[in-house]
């Protein structure tokens, strides 16, 4: 009777004779690969997620003080929400004098 298994002993290639990209990743290579995605997101996320931040402080602040132009003017606003914010103050300082308590609820934040 002959050995069933011999033509199959060949199948099995050594490592250096393995095809490129075949082997199977390690698992801590393909946790660096996860970690280094999820940091590139972060850091194009970051910059649209304080935006909003900034937006939503500046009008939780501002928006019982606006007058119905000036939330006209901030929905038309192309700059971010603190430079809109400085030109308020800047308008009301122009407006009534640098000493004017009136001024006070306007200042944006540093």
């Amino acid at each position: 009777m002959a050995n069933i298994s011999t033509p199959f002993i060949d199948e099995r290639r050594p490592r250096d004779m393995a095809v490129p990209g075949t082997e199977r990743r390690k698992p801590s290579h393909k946790l660096l690969g996860y970690a280094i995605a999820a940091v590139i997101v972060a850091a194009m996320v970051f910059p649209f997620a304080r935006d909003i931040y900034n937006r939503h402080q500046v009008i939780e602040r501002l928006w019982p003080i606006l007058s119905e132009q000036d939330r006209i003017a901030y929905r038309n606003w192309d700059g971010d929400a603190i430079s809109f914010n400085r030109a308020i103050y800047d308008r009301c300082l122009l407006t009534n004098g640098s000493r004017a308590a009136v001024c006070a609820p306007l200042r944006p934040p540093r």
